[in-house]
């Protein structure tokens, strides 16, 4: 079928092998796109019961018909079923690694477990299984190093240390800098003993009609990068979010407690503020041909450590505004910290402003902490907290896998705790649109910023708490 490979690679680490098998047209055709590709195959070989992260849950990696072939088209889609909500998740990750996984085959499945750890090789239409002790403990950007020496061309998919101690907001990083964050699949990788993904350039599948093709590719294009309605877009990507998530009475701002903020406050985290620290020129795009960046690499120098990373809305606003720390530079370097360590910066950020929030109230003593924290806005116990919980030390391995599991283990703070399924809230209060409540409510993996996303009718009321 055009812009298909009608081919899927699947991995069983247990018996050490790969095969190749037929993807029927039937198939792409009544479950079209990544998203339903991948459901398809959970549905059919994950039974029901499965503990997500035994040896019988599979993962799969799932591409559609227009993966790399148009602008703004490069994700991938990560689906198995969720170490945090039980359920059946996908989880959404952009940058090469879907277009160069598009180029050998339509879908990789990961079954089993292996004995030691590995990582998987793509290259020419083919898989192979390779020895990843050595890079087994190591953080993520200190992996893609050395797997960029050996594969200077290859897109990468990897776990941090929090997905090798099974942390059920571990999440999958892409070439360092983009994820698939949501529902703790990082974990599910690491159950497998998989540290990482290894993928070279391949082969485009044939379109029908290549000069028709190329011609509706530039209009589309040219479409979205001269239309004034995507102007604000096309400058800042979405790192002026909280700005307008904080008119609408929507802001994270406190773990959820101020939907509304001052846009003096707002501006803090907001895309001027970001642009400061801009280190790449306007002109280059580092998605598939999209000629709008969600996010720019900033550098920033914070303690003494300088890095470079590509924030984006949702992390600035959980990491920053909703721990209450409105200090760029800090947030930009929590977000470098969480893509190491391998943990999803939505629901590390809702944990710990829940954990403040708890601090703040007086509902959890420093004793039981183990050290002095402040609450909202201390810097310095955000960091040591993103530590403890990718190493699942002290207070640390309580937080871990989620709010919802932290306010269990303490047997308190439960209903400050913002999450619906297991999933904690992104960084919209759904107050401020009561369609948004029910967009989290309905969704089927739980509180997603991408699921639903129903047009208001209403006008905005202010959050009350």
């Amino acid at each position: 079928m055009f812009t298909y490979h009608n081919r899927i690679a699947r991995v069983n680490l247990t018996e050490g092998t790969v095969t190749y098998e037929e993807l029927p047209d039937e198939v792409i055709r009544k479950f079209i796109g990544g998203k339903g590709l991948g459901y398809y195959l959970i549905y059919w070989e994950v039974p029901p019961g499965t503990d997500p992260l035994s040896p019988a849950n599979k993962f799969v990696f799932a591409t559609g018909g227009l993966t790399g072939l148009i602008p703004g088209s490069s994700k991938v889609i990560a689906v198995s079923k969720s170490p945090e909500t039980r359920l059946i998740s996908d989880s959404s990750g952009g940058d090469a690694f879907g277009p160069k996984l598009k180029g050998h085959f339509d879908a990789l499945i990961i079954e089993g477990k292996a004995e030691e750890p590995v990582y998987l090789y793509v290259h020419d239409g083919e898989v192979e299984i390779r020895n990843a002790e050595h890079l087994w403990g190591r953080g993520n950007y200190e992996v893609a190093k050395e797997l960029w020496r050996e594969h200077p061309k290859a897109s990468l998919a990897l776990i941090g240390p929090a997905g090798e101690r099974l942390s059920r907001i571990a999440n999958v990083i892409y070439d360092t800098e983009r994820a698939s964050g949501r529902g703790g699949l990082g974990a599910v990788l690491g159950s497998k003993k998989v540290k990482a993904i290894v993928v070279e350039p391949g082969e485009k599948p044939p379109v029908a009609n290549p000069e028709e093709f190329q011609k509706l590719w530039q209009e589309f294009y040219e479409h979205f990068a001269t239309d004034p309605k995507y102007e604000h877009s096309r400058k800042y990507g979405t790192s002026d979010g909280l700005r307008s998530s904080a008119s609408l009475g929507m802001s994270p701002a406190y773990n959820f407690s101020r939907p509304y903020i001052p846009d003096e406050l707002a501006s803090k985290l907001g895309g001027d503020e970001v642009k400061k620290y801009e280190v790449e020129p306007e002109w280059f795009v580092h998605g598939k041909s999209c000629p709008i960046k969600c996010a720019r690499y900033v550098e920033v120098e914070y303690r003494g450590r300088r890095i470079r990373v590509k924030p984006e809305y949702e992390s600035i606003a959980m990491l920053g505004a909703a721990t209450g720390v409105f200090n760029f530079p800090a947030v930009a370097y929590f977000n470098w910290l969480v893509n190491n360590l391998g943990l999803d910066s939505i629901a590390t950020g809702n944990t710990i402003a829940w954990f403040f929030e708890l601090v703040e109230r007086g509902l959890i003593s420093e004793e039981e902490i183990g050290f002095p924290v402040k609450g909202f806005g201390d810097e310095e116990a955000e960091e040591r907290l993103i530590r403890l919980m990718a190493e699942r030390k002290g207070i640390g391995a309580i937080l871990a896998d989620g709010v919802k599991r932290a306010c269990e283990r303490l047997g308190r703070g439960c209903e400050f705790a913002v999450h619906v399924k297991g999933m904690e809230s992104p960084a919209w209060d759904p107050r401020g649109r009561r369609t948004y409540a029910l967009s989290y409510a309905t969704a089927d993996v739980g509180a997603s910023h991408l699921r639903g996303w129903p047009r208001p009718h209403q006008l905005p009321e202010p959050g009350t708490r």
